[in-house]
């Protein structure tokens, strides 16, 4: 199986329409904040990351007049994201990391089974040469407005975890085994998405303005991060997790991005992901000019 496969299986494994409708406060607040701090008015916006296009106001961009570009590697997702907004916009199946032709899943079932460790690193080096190599660059017309929605945790990270873990619980992996791997993949992904955001640099060095989404943090509906977010206080029980425990690969997106250019505006938001578990996610806004 290829990314663009397990993506594609793994968007459709809720209820969408749920989830359209349980997102739609995040949703509308995400898209005002966005508009708020656009500054062209009937330009090219290009959003990567679009999948389902639950969590972005499609109608309220195409109000303003600008032509939007969703991209995505699950092309069937965007396809039924536009038809639930009922709207027309551009779709383009981009392959962010330049893996899609490889069957990775089937290949850490191997390396899973005979216990190689070895292999597993040779196996990573080989990833994190091909997404060095062939890391998304767009190659489309030029662009005024770059959206990047929560990708970072996404970027490959959370798909090779989740077959470890189902290795480990299934007994295939032992529990030294299954940590060591992932003490591996956690290395290596500040590698994959340095050259992912390689690609957004490119763009803003054009001149795109940049909206960059992450999800930085997940808790209960109740739990302590969610009582901080309502009394306004999160931002420095955020900081004091970081202290704690270090930064998440979301914010490690954001912090690389961040290396480059200073943001002109910053918010944090709750996204109500599932009954029981709530993102907090950051959005930045970085402008050249």
């Amino acid at each position: 199986m290829d990314l663009k496969t397990f993506n594609s299986e793994l968007n459709k494994s809720y209820s969408r329409d749920q989830k359209y409708e349980k997102w739609t406060e995040y949703r509308e607040d995400i898209s005002e904040f966005i508009l708020d701090n656009l500054k062209v008015g009937g330009g090219t916006v290009l959003v990567l990351g679009a999948g389902n296009c639950h969590d972005l106001d499609l109608h309220a961009l195409l109000q303003q007049d600008y032509r939007l570009i969703l991209t995505d590697i699950d092309g069937s997702s965007m396809k039924e994201g536009l038809k639930r907004q009922a709207v027309e916009a551009e779709i383009f199946e981009v392959d962010y990391l330049g893996l899609s032709e490889i069957n990775w899943l089937d290949e850490l079932q191997k390396i899973c089974l005979s216990g190689n460790k070895i292999e597993f690193t040779q196996w990573l080096t080989q990833l994190t040469a091909t997404v060095e190599e062939k890391h998304f660059i767009w190659q489309g017309d030029p662009v005024d407005v770059t959206i990047c929605l929560p990708i970072y945790t996404q970027l490959l990270f959370a798909q090779i975890e989740g077959q470890l873990r189902q290795y480990f619980l299934s007994d295939v992996l032992r529990e030294e085994e299954y940590n060591g791997y992932l003490r591996q993949l956690l290395d290596v992904m500040p590698n994959i998405i340095s050259d992912f955001n390689e690609g957004i640099l490119d763009l803003v060095g054009k001149g795109s303005q940049l909206v960059v989404l992450s999800d930085c943090l997940e808790d209960r509906p109740e739990g302590s991060y969610s009582q901080a977010y309502k009394a306004g206080e999160f931002e420095q029980a955020y900081d004091h997790y970081c202290q704690t425990y270090g930064m998440g690969l979301g914010h490690y997106g954001l912090y690389n991005i961040e290396e480059y250019y200073t943001p002109s505006e910053s918010k944090w938001f709750r996204w109500p992901f599932a009954n029981d578990r709530v993102l907090f996610v950051k959005a930045i806004i970085i402008e050249t000019s």
